[in-house]
């Protein structure tokens, strides 16, 4: 089999982190000049980390076994680093990164086993992060349901979360609540920024971008696994997908652009995906420069576009537009996975 190696930043350049069980990532760690010059060591100084990559590490063996080592619960391949990286932090150790250390690590282009069931690496990730979610998460697992609404078909049982439960209350362990105030206040959390975010559904639909190179925005089912999720931020009104870009309402009139204010009834109206203007904020919190057709506004169950008064509609199979807005229609209804306001 082709082999290929990867090779890290050296000089102590990276920490670990991640986001909700949906990802394992390096993150660049700053060095101010000042402290590298008044620190001449500062290669070799060991620093806290949130987490780490599974096969680089080193433990005490007595230690390793307390914490009842990997989670015999966790099939194959996924997610085991940053469970054991979590209940490390919550039951009394900590995570140092030597930025002097060299580790090799030799990735192969497949996996050299086979997963259980005849799934695939992506499905036996997700069930094991969902283990770790109702394991350790404690009330934020719905955020780590919001950005992978698949996990929530996935089928596990109380035996699979039992033993992690027994381990919390046999050491003592903090709550997840701690972990993010002392360990990771890097992760904040979407309340104050967001009125609503997830996967954003209509039915039995979710809005998603299918081909990111075309920007192809369409209906599809809710249980793929790497369905688009949205946040609507509070303070713009901008509804924003997780790719970067911002949902966006254009006019098509036949043969000349027209802007939004000028349009006319018999105007077409389209939603598509276009970069996200920024905002300033004045002292009060007001904007000083007003994206109008980035702007929506939540009512009811409903998502209205400020500048046309006219609301998302899915009227037909995988199609979204926007249209006259009509109570209660049932193609007109979506909802975040996560609503952070009563609607």
């Amino acid at each position: 089999q082709q082999q290929q190696q990867q090779k890290q930043p050296a000089f102590g350049e990276l920490s670990s982190e991640t986001a909700y069980l949906q990802q394992f990532s390096w993150a660049r760690r700053r060095f101010s000049e000042a402290r590298i010059r008044r620190d001449t060591n500062s290669a070799a100084t060991a620093f806290k980390s949130p987490t780490f990559a599974g096969g680089i590490f080193m433990i005490s063996r007595e230690w390793f076994f307390k914490l009842n080592g990997f989670n015999p619960l966790l099939e194959t391949w996924g997610g085991e680093s940053i469970e054991f990286s979590i209940k490390l932090w919550l039951c009394g150790g900590q995570i140092e990164i030597v930025p002097c250390s060299r580790v090799g690590h030799i990735f192969r282009k497949q996996h050299p086993f086979r997963f259980p069931n005849g799934s695939d690496s992506q499905t036996t990730y997700l069930r094991n992060s969902k283990i770790i979610a109702e394991s350790w998460l404690d009330a934020y697992k719905y955020f780590f349901y919001a950005s992978k609404p698949a996990a929530k078909r996935i089928a596990i049982n109380s035996n699979d979360t039992e033993q992690s439960h027994q381990l919390r209350r046999a050491l003592n362990c903090q709550p997840f609540s701690w972990y993010l105030q002392n360990v990771f206040p890097q992760l904040k959390l979407p309340n104050d920024d967001f009125i609503a975010f997830g996967a954003l559904s209509s039915g039995e639909l979710c809005l998603h971008i299918s081909n990111h190179a075309t920007v192809q925005l369409r209906m599809t089912s809710c249980f793929q696994n790497d369905v688009t999720h949205w946040y609507l931020h509070r303070q713009n009104s901008q509804l924003q997908a997780s790719s970067g870009a911002c949902l966006h309402v254009v006019a098509d009139v036949p043969k000349r652009a027209t802007p939004l204010s000028n349009a006319t009834r018999s105007t077409h109206f389209r939603v598509v995906l276009r970069p996200c203007v920024d905002q300033d904020v004045g002292e009060r919190g007001h904007n000083q420069k007003q994206t109008p057709s980035q702007r929506w506004l939540r009512r009811g169950g409903l998502l209205v576009h400020q500048q046309t008064q006219l609301c998302l509609d899915n009227p037909l199979s995988d199609v979204v537009v926007v249209s006259h807005c009509r109570n209660a229609a049932p193609s007109q209804l979506f909802r975040f996975a996560m609503e952070l306001q009563r609607l």
